[in-house]
């Protein structure tokens, strides 16, 4: 896939963070497109925050609280205008029944966005009633995240790039299937990931930032691919990079 040479010509990590890692899987095939140094952390960043709050929707704990679809989309990591924003999660907060000023300082710690780490607190209020140190990896949540995607998804390593290529891969069919009878939930998750991405280029879904990263899948071909560059600040650069990512994508499993 020359796009993907186009990317990895680079001869420092500074270089990729610039101009993209790439990561391509297809799951009827076992194809892996990524070499070694490409495989890097991408735990810290947007791109698999949905993917976090799957054990509040697997739990039921979404449906507990009532959390409307734009609460929800916020404990997914999704974005909205400053003021919607505020309002949103301090309605999460009230819901939870955590205190915003102590709220905000837990937050300021929190190696994730604040809708994610808002969504983990209303899943330990739902576990266990108490949500202190939810920032550290230990927690219970922490743990049952990491475990409940792994085993769901078969990718010990999913906070990684390549695993994360591995997880988009599987979202369509496979993916309901994994959440063993409670298909609706799934269904849930999964429809506002849709919705809350950004525009598709059909048949391929994206859940991108625009400028920094960016997932691409095909729920029917069960492939995938994501573009990492953490250090690119170009917006028509990354466009024109994921274009032509895609385009080759279209060429090798759609033609």
């Amino acid at each position: 896939m020359n796009v993907l040479n186009r990317y990895d010509q680079s001869n420092s990590n500074e270089k990729d963070d610039l101009f993209g890692h790439v990561a391509v899987f297809d799951g009827k095939t076992g194809f892996l497109y990524g070499g070694e140094r490409n495989d890097r952390s991408i735990e810290s960043t947007p791109l698999l925050e949905p993917f976090e709050s799957i054990p509040m929707f697997a739990t039921g704990a979404a449906e507990q609280f009532l959390l409307t679809d734009r609460e929800l989309e916020v404990c997914m990591g999704v974005s909205f205008s400053c003021e919607l924003q505020t309002q949103i999660e301090r309605s999460l907060l009230f819901r939870f029944g955590i205190d915003e000023e102590e709220f905000s300082h837990v937050a300021s710690t929190s190696r994730w966005g604040v809708g994610v780490t808002l969504g983990k607190i209303g899943l330990a209020m739902h576990l266990q009633q108490d949500w202190r140190g939810i920032v550290h990896e230990d927690h219970p949540v922490n743990c049952v995240t990491r475990r409940t995607v792994s085993e769901m998804f078969g990718v010990p390593d999913w906070n990684r790039l390549l695993g994360g290529a591995k997880l988009f891969c599987q979202l369509g069919d496979p993916f309901f299937n994994m959440f063993k009878g409670e298909r609706r939930r799934a269904t849930k998750w999964y429809s506002l990931l849709q919705k809350s991405g950004k525009a598709p280029v059909l048949p391929w879904l994206v859940w991108e930032d625009g400028c920094t990263y960016s997932a691409i899948w095909h729920p029917q071909k069960n492939v995938s691919a994501v573009l990492y560059a953490p250090g690119n600040r170009d917006v028509a650069r990354f466009i024109k990079g994921k274009k032509a990512l895609i385009g080759q994508l279209h060429k090798r499993h759609l033609n």
